[in-house]
């Protein structure tokens, strides 16, 4: 050791002959790395480079030098290249250190797969090497690896907490709870945290999965290691409180003390984002205060402007999920049951993506959370032909997590909503019908399994897209688009204006109505087949899907002929590339509920003005629909208890396009010009007026003006 030391003080080595005898390597050893650091006066280095490969102590000693010199790469390549040739382990680790050091997780991953080759299966040193995997694994993105590495460490000791937590935090990060809480409570009572970022992960998944009678007891008492901590705090009331809505079991006692902890917190920090409560025992305040809120956000006219394009099927329906703060599956799903619905078809873009399928066929695809929403709308055999229609289908942790995000969110939710009213400009309560709830939750459950049982992939931050910061955790509808963009697969997305943004970056993409024409084209669907499923699809509010009189016929008659999404489908320009076709359609399905649900023929009736006004050129507009105004009015269904629901359709959908009552007007006097051309002038006006007797005053004074000044041409 005294030897030693001289040497690498820079001091000449004394005789050491007397030693040769018995300790023959180790002398041996001392003369080279004296040779070595002799030559290194004015930091000459070529000595120690010449010897690194002979000796691992000269190894380390270049290293050091290349450290001191501020190139800590170099210094871990040293050793990796020395620990290759003497086949070291214990280089290998220092080498696999440095990489870390350095932040080449590639390099130290390198090592440190080559340090456990090296040593074998019985190597004492093992466990900190696949510590070393999981801490480089996960810092470059990789919790597939870094997730296999915490299995094998926590297989070597079962009761190595760091191992243990190291493993949870890869399932929770790669959307799998279930498999943390197991790992948590393998050995009986799940692993008590310690830190604070173990505290939250141990409440949020015990919340959901411990069975213990105790445990909002012994989270309460845990809170208080944190005493002013307002976001750890906070988030272990939401999660306690989120377990109320569950089935898992709360003593009365516990349940106290969780009320008296919100209650504490609340006083404490009562304007907190992270938990809050609005006094709900005067619903006029209540309503007031949530009512300024909804104002704010409508009078943002850049949000406004967002949502208006996102309506329109112009901007990504991802963007909604961020604006709104919720999970992008669950926006999905939601615009599958009401306006302004999903905009999926795309027949401009027809032809790039029939050669995206066609690719998706023999090749790889990654999925949406869009297009699972699709496949859950769809019968389960039906699905299942869909998704082995393509080679081979991953998605993404982050798609996983975020749909069972949207089931725990989805259960909290009441089915009344707080909502901006734009014609009564003040707050207004909207109650779901339970049959609407219902069909939301099932197909969110659907879409939830349907990607959960895919292979999948961690996507914790974006890598391809350009202009995309890389270091934030990503919102979980680009990731899918990220993958594919990274390893050149198919895009399958139902938000049309996502493809778009794929197709921008160099991503082929198809949507789900575009493999249904493929699977049809191939025959693996017959026509017929392929019809209902279209239909399935537009009766839930896939906008722009291309007109045809028996699809919309069909899904029309499976809705019963209420005027739902097929008529929010005609009230669209891209509905009317037979407008004949459309009028006969829109006609015959108000004839189908005149009698039975007046309130729906009138809606058909709108949503084909406002369709019409929207697709006819300005000039073209005031006599179109003036056309269909008086086709309406001489329907033979049309009768005095029937006309003031007429007139209230093409008044609403005037209304919705501001185009004013000109055209409805004009009909009506045409129409009593006929009525005189009939029967002439007095009876065509007693046959009018008859016609108007149900009518509101306004609309009875309107026909008798009509009657009035009627001029014989």
């Amino acid at each position: 050791m005294a030897a030693m030391g001289l040497v690498e003080s820079g001091q000449a080595l004394p005789d050491l002959s007397h030693l040769k005898d018995d300790y023959p390597e180790a002398v041996a050893d001392l003369e080279k790395l004296a040779h070595a650091v002799s030559g290194t006066a004015g930091g000459d280095l070529s000595l120690l480079r010449a010897n690194a490969n002979q000796n691992p102590t000269i190894a380390v000693k270049l290293a050091q030098r290349y450290q001191q010199l501020g190139d800590p790469e170099k210094a871990a390549a040293t050793l990796q290249e020395s620990a290759t040739h003497l086949r070291d382990p214990q280089l290998m680790t220092l080498a696999a250190r440095g990489f870390q050091r350095a932040r080449n997780y590639e390099k130290a991953k390198e090592c440190a797969d080559s340090a456990l080759r090296i040593a074998g299966p019985g190597w004492a040193a093992q466990g900190a090497m696949y510590e070393l995997l999981v801490e480089t694994e996960s810092a470059a993105g990789n919790w597939e690896q870094a997730t296999d590495a915490a299995i094998t460490l926590l297989r070597l000791d079962p009761h190595n907490l760091d191992a243990r937590w190291a493993l949870v935090k890869c399932y929770v990060t790669r959307a799998q709870p279930d498999e943390a809480w197991q790992t948590l409570a393998e050995l009986g009572e799940a692993a008590a945290p310690r830190r604070r970022d173990e505290a939250i992960l141990w409440v949020q998944l015990g919340a959901r999965f411990s069975a213990d009678p105790q445990f909002v007891g012994r989270a309460l008492e845990l809170m208080q290691n944190w005493p002013q901590d307002e976001e750890l705090l906070g988030r272990f009331l939401a999660a306690l409180l989120w377990r109320t809505t569950t089935t898992q079991p709360m003593t009365a006692e516990a349940a106290e003390l969780l009320r008296e902890a919100s209650s504490n917190y609340l006083e404490r920090f009562p304007n907190s984002v992270y938990f809050r409560a609005l006094d709900a025992s005067d619903p006029g305040v209540l309503l007031e205060e949530l009512g300024r809120s909804l104002r704010r956000e409508y009078e943002d006219e850049d949000r406004r402007e967002l949502r208006e394009r996102i309506a329109q099927g112009q901007l990504p329906v991802g963007m909604l999920a961020l604006m709104n703060g919720r999970s992008y599956a669950e926006v999905c799903v939601r615009l599958t049951e009401e306006p302004p619905g999903l905009f999926a078809s795309d027949p401009t873009s027809a032809a790039w993506e029939a050669t995206a399928v066609q690719a998706a066929l023999t090749g790889r695809v990654v999925m949406d959370s869009s297009a699972a929403v699709s496949l859950a709308l769809l019968e389960p055999g039906t699905a299942e032909r869909l998704l082995g229609s393509c080679q081979s289908i991953v998605t993404t942790d982050q798609i996983v997590g975020d749909a069972f995000h949207a089931l725990e969110s989805f259960a909290l939710r009441s089915d009344a909503m707080v909502v901006w009213n734009e014609e009564e400009a003040r707050a207004t309560l909207h109650v779901a019908p339970e049959e609407q709830m219902s069909a939301l939750r099932r197909t969110l459950e659907r879409a939830a399994d349907l990607v959960r049982q895919l292979p999948r992939v961690a996507r914790p931050e974006l890598r391809a897209l350009p202009g995309m910061p890389a270091d934030r955790t990503p919102q979980a509808w680009l990731t899918a688009l990220d993958h594919a963009k990274e390893h050149n697969l198919v895009l399958w997305c139902d938000d049309r204006a996502l493809r778009t943004v794929a197709r921008s970056v160099g991503v082929a993409a198809f949507g789900t109505l575009a493999l249904i024409d493929a699977c049809q084209r191939e025959e693996i669907v017959a026509p017929q087949e392929a019809m209902v499923l279209r239909a399935e699809l537009l009766r839930h509010y896939y906008m722009d899907i291309p007109f045809s009189s028996e699809l919309y016929g069909f899904a029309a008659q499976a809705d019963g002929w209420q005027a739902r999404a097929v008529a929010a489908a005609i009230a669209r320009p891209t509905a009317w590339t037979d407008a004949q076709a459309v009028v006969r359609l829109v006609l015959n399905a108000a004839a189908k509920v005149i009698v039975s649900e007046p309130n729906h023929a009138a809606a058909w009736l709108a949503a084909a003005y406002v369709g019409l006004w929207r697709a006819t050129l300005p000039s073209h507009r005031a006599a179109n629909l003036q056309t269909f105004s008086i086709q309406a009015v001489t329907q033979p269904w049309v009768s005095a208890s029937s006309l003031p629901f007429l007139l209230t359709g093409l008044r609403n959908g005037a209304a919705e396009v501001q185009s004013g009552d000109g055209p409805l007007m004009a009909a009506l006097a045409r129409y009593y010009g006929q009525l005189v051309g009939q029967l002439g002038h007095p009876e065509a006006g007693t046959e009018f007026m008859s016609l108007f007797s149900q009518a509101a005053a306004a609309d009875k004074s309107a026909a008798a003006r009509i009657v009035i000044t009627y001029r014989d041409n």
